[in-house]
């Protein structure tokens, strides 16, 4: 729908679990770790924003927000004579009620235009925006993914829509909502999820620490001990177990000779039976 006056796209969104998706499949919530995938936004088409940037349809609002560098992020948001509209879809996904939804842009340093979960959900704490933002907090929360988010400009009407493209039937979400307390969940999770999804209390994706000191003063030990630990903590491992599990860990001892090349890899001349050389990378 690309006219003088309407212009439409659309963003594909990355397939994960959602929490509505759990829902559906009867996941326990509360026992994993939903983060809604790994970027936490919905990019918006830059033909879409640079068109509201040339006639004025956006105006900068600074809100304070910087990147984890330190590098200054910018905010925008739609001029007063525009109206942001949720579509039927995405209201009766999120259950939402109310008629003022705000529209949030972020820009930051080598980053696309996006609509950002954490921007959104961090304006409740300001008191110098005025913007009703929970409704994509919500969104990027319950949308059972991959899906296809539509975003629709109208110069006319003056108007900029939001809707959502997904499998399932919206109205019919809420009977599922309730769990089954007779269903055995966590034989259901051993099925469905695999361990690393299971990441309840863990913060970072990945753990690296590096333990020093003179041999018997207990590195090894303690090294062990942290692994077996975190494993236990985040579900990848039983309470009971004395192992950890190795798959998930890269375990080396480190020694003052070792170079760069012993870390990272080095190119090295490899003769064949014939006397040809030839210069393979060797991993390190």
């Amino acid at each position: 729908m690309n006219s003088d006056h309407i212009l439409k796209d659309t963003v594909e969104t990355m397939k994960s679990f959602s929490k509505k998706e759990q829902q559906i499949k009867l996941y326990v919530v509360d026992r994993i770790d939903v983060d809604g995938g790994a970027q936490g936004c919905y990019n918006i088409p830059e033909r879409i924003f640079d068109e509201m940037m040339e006639h004025g349809i956006v105006k900068e609002v600074y809100l304070g927000f910087f990147d984890r560098n330190g590098n200054h992020m910018t905010s925008y948001t739609l001029v007063e004579d525009y109206t942001f509209i949720l579509s039927e879809n995405i209201r009766n996904l999120i259950n939402y009620k109310a008629n003022n939804p705000g529209i949030l842009f972020i820009k930051g340093e080598g980053t696309k235009i996006q609509i950002n979960r954490k921007r959104c959900k961090d304006t409740k704490k300001m008191p110098q925006s005025k913007l009703d933002l929970e409704w994509f907090v919500d969104l990027y929360d319950q949308n059972p993914r991959p899906s296809k988010i539509i975003y629709i400009l109208d110069k006319n009407l003056k108007i900029f829509k939001m809707d959502i493209e997904i499998n399932y039937n919206f109205k019919n979400l809420d009977k599922v909502d309730k769990l089954n307390e007779d269903i055995d969940y966590k034989k259901m999770i051993k099925e469905y999820i695999p361990p690393y999804k299971l990441n309840v209390k863990s913060k970072h994706k990945w753990v690296q620490k590096i333990y020093f000191g003179p041999p018997g003063t207990g590195k090894s030990y303690n090294v062990t001990e942290e692994i077996l630990n975190y494993q236990k903590d985040v579900g990848i491992i039983s309470k009971d177990s004395k192992e950890y599990n190795s798959d998930y860990v890269y375990r080396t001892t480190i020694y003052p000779e070792y170079s760069y090349y012993d870390f990272i890899g080095n190119i090295m001349p490899i003769v064949d039976k014939e006397g040809k050389i030839t210069y393979d990378f060797k991993p390190g």
